[in-house]
């Protein structure tokens, strides 16, 4: 190789996009992240594991926002406290409910017309929603947005 050739530049990779279409889908994932309470436990060894014997939400709890939990590290401090005491060996709603979020309102449950599947979507974060089959352990979620969070929803509540 030529030493007084003229070296051929790399292109830059843009890291600042990355680092904040990172920082979004974990933010979205963190603030909409749902499941239904009783489909994770709390093991002996502090480590959350699906709830196999998880039969679904009777149909008179789908329309409860405390019957709803973040898939999440707990934020809240009781929670911490309830788990770091260890009462929270095999509870079920040992995670942070969507009823205590500080955006009270961010949260909506429709139910289809059989009354049977719920539907959770997020006001905060419009194009996220869950949904829910009660008596079954059938449950899921998605998020088709623009990852924009709709940052005026305390001024519209």
């Amino acid at each position: 190789m030529d030493e007084n050739a003229p070296k051929k530049e790399e292109p830059k990779e843009n890291f600042i996009e990355k680092l904040k279409l990172s920082y979004i889908v974990r933010k979205i994932d963190t603030d909409t992240s749902v499941i239904p309470k009783g489909a994770v436990k709390l093991t002996p060894e502090h480590e959350y594991r699906m709830n196999r014997t998880y039969k679904g939400l009777k149909p008179e709890d789908l329309r409860k926002f405390s019957s709803y939990l973040h898939f999440r590290p707990i934020i809240k401090e009781e929670k911490k406290l309830e788990v770091e005491n260890s009462d929270a060996v095999f509870s079920y709603d040992i995670l942070d409910s969507i009823e205590t979020d500080d955006v009270k309102g961010s949260w909506s449950i429709q139910l289809d017309p059989s009354k049977k599947i719920s539907n959770v979507r997020s006001l905060l974060w419009p194009g996220y929603f869950a949904v829910h089959q009660s008596e079954s352990n059938i449950f899921g979620s998605v998020y088709f947005g623009k990852g924009k969070k709709n940052a005026e929803l305390p001024f519209m509540i």
